[in-house]
């Protein structure tokens, strides 16, 4: 058979003189390895992908004998000056020669290296977000300095629990303590800001002098709050944050000694925060002195926060003892103390609280995909390799040494590394914005963001990939038989199961780290649906909330709080649309309210020995709202006003718990001191206050005989409860313009915000999970493909021998399905293992739930069996003829 047209000019152009610098003993082997080119092209292009491989070929040809006819062309006299170059000359010239030469073998296969560095973009994209958001949360240091010296101190019960602590205790312990530079009392809370076009909401933060030097941080502007500032009587003052300054005051630069109403309260405007300073317990747009905290400043109301900063050289248990003695000391004088003692916690454990389990869950699956996708990487870096074994070979006969192969190929890998780095760090920056939307408090308290400590982890492990899934293909590529790979083109057989077998382990890897994330992202998704299915007790379809708080000084007796509450519910009734309208002070899913004693009349029980219920005031329209369903008795009525006799409503379990062999109706309990008895008149059905926790004992009363200043309105709406949010505001308002409102939201939207943590590991693992199933079946796929493609003439042989195309998709399937097996048995051995970490984050299902463990392989070893088809049906669809000829 004559030679094609393209081969012979190449041949010819070989012989010329263009070529004459290339050694006559490497003619042939380049036209055999054009020859090669060219049948690839023509398989996938045509005769056009022929003409272009010439093309290719002879433009490198001609490049070659350009250079080196100007290299034999130069004049002695600048042949003797050239230097030899330095070691470091030497070494940079390579580098540019391997990242030239990656660069060019890329281009050659470009799909395979877009298939590397998008699965590498997806694995360091998702490991730079979640490492933004462990560094944040547990490495950041708090916007102060030093603050592993400060602490929290409250006052500790006599189980132990903490409390908060009475501001004349405060004042003694600032008078005698030693072991603390400053002690300083906080508040957070919410705080009306009037005296505009419309009263605004905002977070502030109720501080005693020294809580500035405490934290250890100045305004840029003006002062921090002074002494005898924070003590009724004092100048009321007020330090704003620079946001609220730019956002009320325009940046007014002579904003100092202006006034603000604060709670109804004239402050005036002493200093202004740093732009980038972020209040590490509470979110905060003023500090305001504490004389004005919506809570009694006496001895014997437990309502402040306190932290301290250790003196020099002191230590924490040091001055624990210390703070333990002057209680004891409080408690001889003030026997109503008797029994406390001090809690103190670091402020850097505080902040780390309740967030390192659903970060290691976090750490270890991002970890895996990581894993899995450089495993991915590496298994097509591997089939690559094989194609490129004759490649090597050549090089090595033209003298190339094995350390200098390993390093080109370790450099392709590099690149391609950073390259998926840099798309990775684009992933990333929207995932860290996707993390604060999906986890409101990592934008408000902690400060995520991909800063340089974040970016230089991120760049280690792009680094650590590129070596991770180069190192072993560049091995494997480096080791050549020159006889064999030369003259066979690498179908070396032994090479091939050695290739085969490391391939094959990558693939149960993948399998095995890809049934571990599904098993988790299972867990969650059984949690969440038994979340779903739990009954909080009333409807929750269809109920616009929102939250407010009366000013004391503007509603200073309860008459005042009652009658505006008797104004506003016929303003909101009368909003169109409006199906009822429920006042709390507590409504489920908030977070608010509190507990208190429950002493049945006449039962001589102490106080703090009591057992304790919720207490709501509600007023009669709330049952009915919320669709809590009454069970005995009746609800509150109208009539129930202050002087007339004061009822109550308890829940079930209260009823349950408190009068458990005897009619509770007409019963009477004690509220708040022995001078003042509720009967109880109606039990209502158990409200959950979370959707984990067990339903709590509830004491309902009437808003009309105990009126609560801080109050919740829930509304009914015939559709989207949003829909009614300016209406129902705009009611509140025509009752009191200055009357601000906030938390506007549909009661779901409070239920879904308590379960953030699970819903963002959910939607993290399950991301996760999707990812690892897509990079498993390419691995599978790719693997079982390539196993095809080089056992093409065994194939061939044995349908020539007779074998059929069910034996030989059999032969093709079980393979693949020996490595899923493999896979599924130690990655659910691996997630039996690690889901232990996850218990916290679990409801309603074990970390070794069987059905997860059924289905999840299940799912996996489906889409398995899908990715070992595809190749075993091409293999079905060999012409035993033709591959045995072109073999």
């Amino acid at each position: 058979m004559s030679r094609p047209l393209t081969e012979r000019f190449y041949a010819l152009l070989l012989r010329s003189r263009l070529a004459s610098h290339y050694p006559a003993a490497l003619r042939p082997e380049m036209e055999r390895l054009f020859g090669d080119l060219r049948s690839e092209s023509v398989r996938h292009r045509g005769r056009i992908g022929a003409l272009l491989a010439l093309g290719r070929e002879v433009a490198s040809l001609m490049r070659a004998s350009w250079q080196e006819r100007r290299y034999r062309e130069t004049p002695p006299q600048q042949a003797r000056l050239r230097r030899t170059p330095t070691r470091r000359e030497r070494i940079m010239d390579q580098l540019r020669q391997d990242i030239a030469f990656a660069f060019r073998s890329y281009l050659k296969r470009p799909m395979a290296a877009v298939v590397a560095v998008l699965t590498l973009a997806v694995a360091i994209g998702a490991a730079t977000t979640v490492f933004s958001v462990i560094y944040g949360v547990l490495i950041d240091a708090l916007p102060f300095p030093e603050p592993q010296e400060v602490y929290h101190v409250l006052e500790a019960d006599p189980e132990g629990g903490a409390i908060t602590v009475p501001f004349e205790n405060l004042r003694d312990w600032q008078d005698r303590a030693k072991s603390f530079e400053a002690l300083a009392a906080w508040v957070g809370n919410s705080v009306a800001v009037t005296g505009g076009e419309r009263p605004e909401r905002i977070r502030g933060i109720f501080v005693s002098a020294a809580y500035f030097d405490v934290i250890g941080v100045e305004p840029v502007m003006g002062r921090a709050i002074a002494e005898g500032e924070d003590v009724p009587g004092g100048e009321r003052t007020a330090v704003i944050s620079h946001s609220f300054w730019q956002r009320r005051f325009g940046g007014d630069p002579d904003v100092l000694g202006k006034s603000v109403f604060l709670n109804n309260y004239e402050h005036t405007i002493v200093g202004v925060m740093p732009a980038d300073y972020r209040p590490p317990f509470d979110s905060a747009e003023a500090w305001i002195s504490l004389q004005t905290v919506p809570r009694p400043l006496d001895r014997d109301s437990h309502s402040l926060l306190v932290m301290g900063r250790l003196a020099e050289g002191v230590t924490a248990e040091e001055a624990r003892q210390e703070m333990t003695s002057l209680m004891s000391g409080l408690a001889e004088a003030h026997p109503e103390h008797d029994g406390h003692g001090i809690w103190m916690q670091s402020v850097l454990e505080r902040r780390r609280e309740g967030q390192q389990s659903m970060l290691q869950v976090l750490a270890a699956a991002v970890a895996m995909v990581l894993l899995l996708a450089c495993a991915n990487v590496a298994n097509l870096q591997l089939a690559q390799a094989a194609g490129r074994r004759r490649e090597m070979a050549l090089r090595m006969a033209l003298g190339g040494r094995r350390g200098r192969l390993i390093r080109q190929l370790l450099t392709e890998n590099l690149i391609l590394a950073l390259v998926g780095g840099a798309l990775g760090l684009a992933l990333a920056y929207a995932g860290v914005k996707g993390m604060e939307s999906l986890h409101p408090a990592y934008g408000t308290y902690y400060n995520i963001h991909l800063n340089s400590s974040v970016l230089l982890v991120s760049l280690l492990i792009t680094i650590a990939a590129g070596v991770l899934f180069g190192l072993a293909p560049a091995w494997k590529s480096s080791r050549c038989d020159l006889n064999q790979d030369l003259h066979d083109g690498g179908r070396g057989e032994s090479d091939s199961r050695s290739s085969g077998r490391l391939r094959s382990a990558l693939v149960v890897a993948q399998v095995g780290l890809a049934i571990m994330l599904l098993i988790g992202a299972g867990l969650l998704v059984r949690t969440i649906g038994n979340l779903a299915g739990v009954n909080p007790g009333f409807d929750t379809e269809n109920l616009l909330t929102m939250e407010f708080r009366l000013p004391d000084n503007k509603y200073e007796t309860d008459e005042q709080i009652v009658a505006f509450y008797d104004r506003m519910i016929p303003a909101v009734e009368a909003v169109p649309g409006a199906l009822g309208v429920a006042i709390a002070q507590a409504l489920p899913f908030s977070g608010n309210g509190g507990t208190m004693p429950l002493i049945r009349e006449g039962q001589r029980v102490d106080v703090s020995e009591a057992p304790r219920v919720r207490n709501t005031p509600v007023n009669p329209g709330y049952f009915q709202a919320m669709g809590i369903d009454v069970l005995r008795g009746r609800v509150f009525e109208p009539s129930d006003r202050a002087g007339s006799l004061p009822v109550g409503v308890i829940s079930q379990t209260a009823a349950e718990r408190f009068f458990p062999d005897e009619d509770p109706l007409g019963q009477r309990v004690y509220y708040r001191d022995e001078n003042t008895l509720v009967s109880i008149v109606g039990v209502v059905g158990d409200v959950k206050l979370s959707l984990t926790g067990d339903p709590e004992a509830h004491l309902y009363t009437s808003y009309s005989q105990f009126p609560a200043r801080f109050s919740s309105l829930a509304v009914r709406t015939p559709g989207d409860p949003m829909a009614l949010a300016n209406q129902v505001r705009d009611a509140v308002w025509s009752v009191d313009p200055d009357q601000p409102v906030w938390e506007i939201m549909p009661i779901t939207e409070r239920i879904a915000n308590t379960q953030g943590q699970r819903y963002l590991v959910l939607v993290l693992l399950t991301a996760f999970s999707l990812a690892a199933l897509l990079l498993c079946c390419i691995g599978i796929y790719a693997v079982m493909g390539y196993a095809v493609h080089r056992r093409s003439r065994e194939i061939g042989i044995r349908m020539a021998l007779g074998a059929g195309r069910r034996q030989i998709l059999r032969m093709v399937l079980r393979r693949g399905l020996i490595m899923t097996v493999l896979g599924l048995v130690l990655g659910i051995a691996g997630a039996l293992a690690l889901s232990q970490t996850m218990q916290s984050l679990l409801f309603g299902v074990e970390p070794s739930d069987l059905s997860t463990y059924l289905l999840a392989p299940l799912l996996l070893a489906a889409v398995a069996l899908l990715a070992c088809y595809l190749p075993a049906r091409r293999a079905t669809l060999l012409d035993p003829t033709r591959t045995l000829q072109q073999e």
